[in-house]
């Protein structure tokens, strides 16, 4: 089944570790086999991993990012998830960490950070992407249902990247970023 993205004016969104822009218009993107997606409103940046819910989105999410070069992060992404799973406050708590790693360990990374969005949203709102907060965050239900967007709803910020410290051959999802952009304004 064909995946369809809807792209506003100048978004961007990561595709198998490529970053693409949008032009000046709205426009639909269909990619006719599996990809790793991930749209600007849904990258954590690397500040924003502060709790143990957003070290492990942001491990999930640089895994998609580099899936190209392999299970690089999947030993980190296991750690965290144990972590979790030991501090987990409910049997429905450890059922959706686990049902979220089923997705990492199945390649769909992309299924995995909707999971862990949701479980953000119940356990750890101040910990979600910076463009999306709790009240606006959409739904990603295990069933794929998004609601529909709240009337006076934010607008999502785009993300922006700024490292200053020095590449040590780690490609982390702001040095993507940054080497994607380096010669347009």
């Amino acid at each position: 089944m064909a995946l369809r993205l809807r792209l506003k004016p100048f978004e961007k969104v990561i595709i198998n570790g490529c970053v693409v822009t949008n032009g000046n218009r709205r426009n639909t993107i269909t990619l006719s086999n599996f990809g790793h997606v991930i749209k600007s409103k849904d990258i954590m940046q690397p500040e924003g991993a502060k709790s143990l819910y957003g070290r492990f989105y942001f491990q999930v999410q640089t895994q998609l990012i580099e899936a190209q070069k392999g299970d690089v992060h999947i030993d980190e992404i296991n750690k965290i998830a144990s972590q979790l799973y030991l501090a987990a406050a409910s049997h429905e708590e450890r059922t959706a960490l686990m049902r979220a790693l089923d997705f990492v360990h199945a390649g769909d990374f992309y299924k995995a950070l909707s999971h862990i969005r949701a479980l953000m949203r119940r356990e750890a709102p101040d910990c979600l992407p910076s463009g999306m907060d709790a009240d606006h965050a959409p739904d990603n239900s295990p069933e794929g249902e998004e609601t529909a967007p709240r009337q006076g709803q934010k607008p999502r910020s785009i993300f922006t990247y700024s490292v200053e410290e020095e590449d040590h051959g780690v490609s982390s999802p702001d040095r993507i970023w940054n080497r994607s952009t380096a010669h347009h304004p």
